[in-house]
């Protein structure tokens, strides 16, 4: 979501998909496309995403690879 996005409409998105990946046709649609489905509040995600930047940042330090 785009910063300042109101808390009230990025609970009701995270509700809305959720419901949407408990669907038995969309998991096995997704988990058939290699998919892993996740899920859970948007602070976890928040910190998810710290951590995968962190872990890749330090990938593409030690691999020499430059933005370009």
């Amino acid at each position: 979501m785009p910063a300042g996005t109101p808390r009230e409409i990025i609970s009701r998105l995270n509700v809305e998909i959720g419901r949407a990946l408990a669907s038995p046709d969309v998991r096995a649609t997704m988990t058939g496309a290699g998919i892993e489905i996740g899920g859970g509040t948007p602070q976890f995600f928040t910190e998810f995403m710290r951590s995968e930047m962190g872990r890749w940042q330090k990938v593409a330090q030690t691999a020499g690879i430059q933005p370009e």
